[in-house]
């Protein structure tokens, strides 16, 4: 399986599992599977790929959603890992729904 390295800020480290199982589930929500590895951490606030290993670019694409989807959920007041996780399926959910629905 391909593998990228994602940096999560210092203030998130204690949910660094919550954010691991979203990134893989956005990528696997949109047929692009790969593992992410947790490593160092990141000053700058955000959620980043530190190495983008061995992903595809539509791995890459599906990961930078996936980081940008979370980054503004836990950026928010009181942002939260595990409702962060939840919101983002949800709505990665319905738009795909809707995408299906244009489709057909």
């Amino acid at each position: 399986m391909k593998t990228a390295t994602f940096s999560i800020p210092k203030r998130w480290q204690d949910d660094s599992c919550q954010i691991k199982a979203c990134i893989e589930d956005y990528a696997s929500a949109v047929g692009k599977s790969f593992e992410a590895n947790i490593a160092a951490e990141a000053d700058s606030g955000q959620i980043c790929i530190t190495d983008m290993g061995t992903l595809s670019k539509e791995q890459y694409e599906a990961a930078d959603n996936a980081i940008h989807t979370l980054n503004n959920k836990l950026n928010r007041p009181n942002g939260d890992a595990g409702r962060a996780r939840i919101e983002a399926k949800e709505e990665l959910q319905a738009e795909l729904a809707e995408i299906d629905r244009i489709f057909r």
